[in-house]
């Protein structure tokens, strides 16, 4: 999962005993979801000033975990800020308390992962990790090296979780590495067994991370001034070794990202390669496919612009958030597997329109995903509402 936050912290919305409140209105909504195939509506948020942000984990069909923020003023600030933690349990989005003592950690979170109902994990950029046991929060501190600081300001974070014992935080952070400050991005993954914190050296700074299990781990890297080149690493429960992905002939003016890093249980990965000229907006050219040892290109067969996320399907393909083209720039939900285009609109709250996608994550062991997504509601003040959509295969 990648997570990017540049704030100082957001304040956890508490009920006067010190909790988050719990809403009904969650399995209601999802229990009228799942009755069909096809995207639905799984559950929905408070309305809000301002956009909706959100952290997602997922480990199976009945332990997900979704961590969504929000302005509640214009100002965005103080006590205008909210948290809302919830976990789906297989039938419904309950609320998880976050006691008051632990709010001001909560908001800021940096990355969320979990690997049963009774084991997750919720990071910070505060210094600590909040850790969920089946009943309850508890605060635990964590080396400054876990999350940190990347070179563009932001915080970066993907943790993987396998057991209470097992835990791996990758971190986008940088260190002085020359003269006149000149900076190179951290090659370690912090990682967490029996009670105690270590360093392990990788082959490339991560940027992106898309994990099946303990030995089946795959990271992207991101490009430094003395290797401008994307490449891959996998680790196979014993070792690392690395794939360099592709090359392109960037145009004049113009900037290539390459990104949404997923793997899928076949021994597939697959990126989006972008790029960016001038000051337009990125263009996703294709699909990149790493398979059976080499790369493949994947086009669109549908009219796109933007690939902002990429997800699994759960059975060779992926799925896509998109948008495009202009002028538009109308969000879609795309399916691809086995050479097959599928195009879903994407649905909204009742009451309101779609604003934009935000999130894209598969359900393992299922052909479920998640996505996140932010409704207008017309005319109104507080006019965005957070909500989660769940595709039912």
């Amino acid at each position: 999962m990648r997570r990017t936050i540049g704030v100082a912290g957001l304040c956890v919305l508490a009920a006067a005993a010190g909790y988050l409140p719990v809403s009904s209105a969650s399995a209601t909504v999802a229990k009228a979801a799942i009755s069909s195939p096809g995207w639905h509506v799984s559950t929905k948020y408070p309305a809000a000033d301002g956009v909706w942000s959100d952290l997602v984990s997922s480990s199976g069909q009945g332990n997900s975990w979704s961590l969504w923020q929000a302005c509640g003023t214009s100002a965005c600030t103080g006590t205008g800020l909210f948290s809302y933690l919830k976990r789906w349990d297989g039938s419904a989005w309950k609320n998880i308390p976050v006691p008051s003592a632990l709010a001001a950690d909560a908001s800021t979170a940096v990355t969320l992962a979990s690997d049963s109902p009774t084991d997750a994990w919720l990071f910070t950029s505060s210094g600590v990790v909040l850790r969920w046991n089946g009943s309850k929060l508890t605060a635990h501190p964590i080396p400054s090296w876990v999350v940190r600081l990347s070179r563009n300001g932001l915080y970066y974070a993907s943790a993987q979780v396998f057991g209470p014992n097992n835990v791996w935080v990758f971190s986008a952070g940088f260190h002085i590495c020359g003269p006149n400050g000149l900076t190179c991005p951290d090659k370690y993954v912090s990682r967490y067994h029996h009670g105690r914190w270590t360093k392990s050296k990788l082959p490339v700074a991560p940027l992106e991370v898309s994990a099946l299990s303990a030995s089946n781990i795959w990271v992207l890297s991101q490009p430094s001034g003395t290797d401008s080149r994307y490449k891959l690493a996998h680790w196979n429960g014993q070792r690392w070794s690395t794939v360099s992905v592709p090359t392109v002939q960037v145009p004049k003016n113009s900037v290539e990202y390459v990104g949404n890093l997923a793997a899928d249980a076949k021994g597939d990965v697959w990126l989006t390669r972008n790029i960016n000229t001038g000051t337009q907006g990125g263009r996703t050219l294709y699909l990149m496919r790493w398979a059976a040892g080499h790369w493949h290109r994947v086009y669109f067969r549908k009219p796109t612009s933007n690939v902002s996320y990429l997800a699994s399907d759960g059975h060779g393909g992926v799925w896509l958030a998109d948008n495009g083209p202009r002028p538009n720039y109308t969000w879609y939900l795309d399916h691809y597997n086995a050479g097959q285009w599928q195009r879903d609109s994407v649905p909204a709250v009742q009451g309101t329109s779609l604003l934009d996608l935000i999130s894209l994550t598969w359900i393992p062991g299922t052909r479920s995903v998640w996505a996140g997504a932010n409704d207008l509601i017309p005319n109104a003040s507080q006019g965005i509402v957070g909500s989660m959509l769940k595709y039912r295969y």
